[in-house]
C-alpha cells in the first residue's frame, strides 16, 4: 500500500523533527555518545566486508528465529494472552481492535515483515477488516521490531527514551489521529484510494 509507505516516511520525518526541536530547546542528549560497540578501524577488503555481512545476517536470523519461538512458547503457556490484555488499551487508543491487535503486537516485537505477512493472510481470509489492516500497517510502520532494533541502536549509543518509549508513544498518537481521520472517509473512497486488494 503506497499510502502506508508515505505515512511511514512522513512519520519518521515528523518524529525526527520533534526530537530535534526538543533536544535543541532543552539541551537533552547534547552529551557525547558513549557507544557500547565501536567498529574496528582500518581498511576492510571486499572479502572481509562480505564475511562480516554474512555473519551479521546469520546472527539476525538466529535472533529472529529465537524471538519467533519465544512468542510461540508464550502463546502455549498463555503469556501471549496476558501480553495482549496489557497491550490492548494502548492499541485501542491507536484505533486497532480485535484480531488485528494480536497481529500488530507480532509486528511490534518481531518486525514489520512478520506482522504484515500474518496481517495479509488474515485480510485475505476476511477475518480482519480493510480499515484495521490499514491502521495496523500504519502502526507497524511507525513502531516495529522494538526488541532487536532497540538493542542494536542502544549498542551504538542511542537513547532508550527516543528509540523505544518515544517511538511507541508517537506510533499510538499518530495512528490514533489517522483512525479519527479515517472515520470521515467513505468506504468507496477508502477502498479506491487507500487500500489495494489483490486477488
Amino acid at each position: 500500500m503506497m499510502a502506508t509507505t508515505v505515512l511511514r516516511i512522513a512519520g519518521a520525518l515528523v518524529y525526527g523533527f520533534i526530537i530535534h526541536r526538543i533536544c535543541s530547546a532543552t539541551g537533552w542528549l547534547s552529551a557525547p555518545v558513549d557507544p557500547v560497540w565501536v567498529p574496528l578501524s582500518g581498511v576492510t577488503t571486499w572479502p572481509d566486508f562480505f564475511l562480516g555481512l554474512g555473519e551479521a545476517m546469520v546472527w539476525m536470523f538466529v535472533i529472529l528465529v529465537g524471538l519467533f519461538w519465544v512468542l510461540e512458547i508464550m502463546k502455549l503457556v498463555g503469556l501471549m494472552g496476558l501480553l495482549m490484555r496489557a497491550l490492548s488499551p494502548m492499541l485501542r487508543l491507536a484505533g486497532i481492535r480485535g484480531e488485528a491487535g494480536e497481529l500488530t503486537a507480532i509486528g511490534l516485537f518481531l518486525g514489520i515483515s512478520y506482522g504484515a505477512g500474518f496481517l495479509v493472510r488474515e485480510a485475505r481470509s476476511g477475518r480482519v477488516s480493510p480499515r484495521q489492516v490499514f491502521l495496523s500497517c500504519a502502526f507497524m510502520g511507525f513502531a516495529h521490531s522494538v526488541i532487536e532494533d532497540t538493542i542494536l541502536v542502544l549498542a551504538l549509543g542511542a537513547d532508550i527514551y527516543t528509540v523505544l518509549v518515544g517511538r511507541v508513544i508517537f506510533a499510538v498518537i499518530a495512528t490514533g489521529i489517522i483512525a479519527l481521520l479515517l472515520r470521515g472517509v467513505s468506504e468507496a473512497t477508502f477502498m479506491a484510494r487507500l487500500y489495494r486488494q489483490k486477488a
